[in-house]
């Protein structure tokens, strides 16, 4: 697919929407420099497109230059009065980044009106709730996640971390086993090192997430 993003810009170079997936495929293969070029690029050829803007705010996020995605992501949302799903996805992504929490809650809460069973919104949306001490809420979109993916690595380390910092240990405790089911090589520190979404995310709060997740058992 790469391929033929790479030869759709080179047949058409004044076409932002190339640009755009050529820029969602270099992302997707960790290529972000260049993930980012073709973004750049894309806006600049229709600084006024939406998706062209919503698309390239992923790119920032990953870059974890989280206030440039919560500008362009703004931005698309104002371009796009019909606003995609995913547009609040990607805000609520950069509010929670920058610390915003309650913001972050809300804008999942409105990608998750249009799409009730997206997982990602129901994983941030229980990591913002866990971050605010709102425990019961966050196990609860956890739980759903996991209802609709059994095998939804990061939403059963969530729950984990939710039911550690709620006082529920034995439920923590079964929670880390079904971490350690999925992937048998788990480990906390790992977590941190290799994910690169977590690594725009550790703020004030990595402590607090890797005493839940030991405390539940996690190594």
């Amino acid at each position: 697919m790469l391929e033929n993003a790479q030869k759709a810009v080179s047949l058409d170079e004044s076409n932002a929407n190339a640009y755009s997936v050529l820029e969602f495929y270099y992302r997707r293969m960790g290529m972000l420099d260049k993930s980012l070029a073709a973004g750049k690029k894309a806006i600049a050829l229709a600084p006024n497109g939406a998706d062209a803007n919503a698309l390239h705010s992923f790119t920032l996020l990953y870059l974890c230059r989280n206030e440039e995605a919560f500008a362009t992501i703004n931005k698309a949302i104002r371009l796009n009065p019909k606003t995609p799903m995913y547009y609040f996805l990607v805000q609520g992504a950069a509010c929670e980044n920058l610390g915003q929490y309650e913001k972050a809650i809300a804008a999942q809460k409105k990608a998750l009106l249009l799409n009730p069973n997206y997982l990602h919104s129901l994983f941030r949306l229980g990591r913002a709730y866990r971050t605010v001490g709102q425990y019961e809420e966050a196990i609860a979109a956890f739980k759903k996640a996991i209802h609709l993916n059994p095998n939804y690595l990061h939403a059963h380390i969530g729950l984990a971390a939710s039911y550690s910092l709620a006082g529920k240990e034995e439920k923590a405790h079964a929670e880390a086993k079904e971490v350690l089911r999925i992937n048998p090589k788990f480990s906390v520190d790992g977590l941190f090192a290799k994910n690169l979404p977590f690594k725009c995310y550790e703020g004030d709060q990595k402590d607090v997430y890797v005493k839940a997740l030991r405390k539940a058992g996690l190594k």
